[in-house]
């Protein structure tokens, strides 16, 4: 089986990752303006390197939870309405949760999109107050 083990922020519609990484394909500034930004990830089947949390801090000066890993690109930058500054964090302690095995992103007009299981949805809208769709980062686990 293979896992999330690392995660990164593409900038640039035709930019891709890194070697042996993934793009999501779906902008998370969808209908927002601003740079196209895109998750990507790398696996591995070492379970001990999966990453078992991904969080969501607002802010200009954002300061991530204890073990918690800043990826440092704001969701939101040059979004037309100028959207809340949003940064991701993830972490690699198993006390956090179970090491996550796929994400996805979804861009939609509900707001609160809940998507079918196995799928999780992580609650922060990727742009809020930025105008455009409702971004939401889906995972699964073990």
């Amino acid at each position: 089986m293979d896992y999330i083990c690392d995660l990164q922020v593409v900038n640039g519609k035709d930019r891709q990752p890194p070697k042996d990484w993934t793009r999501i394909p779906t902008n998370l500034n969808e209908g927002a303006g601003g740079s196209f930004l895109y998750f990507a990830f790398k696996t591995s089947d070492d379970r001990s390197q999966a990453i078992t949390d991904i969080r969501f801090c607002q802010g200009d000066k954002p300061k991530p939870d204890p073990g918690y890993q800043l990826i440092d690109t704001d969701l939101n930058e040059k979004t037309t309405k100028h959207g809340s500054a949003i940064w991701a964090a993830f972490t690699h302690d198993p006390v956090a949760g179970a090491p996550l095995t796929e994400l996805d992103v979804h861009a939609g007009d509900m707001i609160g999109y809940q998507p079918e299981l196995p799928w999780f949805r992580i609650d922060q809208d990727l742009n809020h107050n930025a105008g455009g769709k409702y971004v939401y980062l889906l995972y699964t686990t073990v």
